[in-house]
């Protein structure tokens, strides 16, 4: 499988800058669904990056130092975390984003 181009990922031309031109202000970032990561790569780093994938592949593939990166259900990991102690908290949680004009709905 070629993890940077499969059904779902941001890397097509003006995905990624569409969803990351929608993302307010933030301390922390955590995008479940990570995949190949391509909005997280490519935004402004926040104070805290953290990237929730099930899939291996995945989470050992993605090349980015400044994230924090768990094999785990996003679901699971968004219970428990700590939104209090982490400032102002973006989700990204979109699984499917394949066009610009959908990133709204996505989100």
């Amino acid at each position: 499988m070629d993890i940077d181009n499969y059904l779902g990922g941001k890397n097509g031309s003006g995905v990624y800058q569409a969803i990351i031109n929608l993302l307010p202000p933030h301390d922390t970032y955590i995008e479940g669904f990570l995949g190949t990561g391509a909005v997280m790569k490519r935004k402004a780093p926040a104070l805290r990056n953290i990237g929730l994938d099930l899939n291996k592949a995945c989470i050992d593939g993605f090349g980015y130092a400044a994230a924090e990166l768990y094999q785990c259900c996003a679901f699971q990991f968004l219970r428990t975390f700590d939104y209090e102690s982490n400032g102002r908290t973006v989700l990204y949680l979109a699984k499917f984003a394949q066009r610009a004009e959908n990133v709204k709905l996505a989100l």
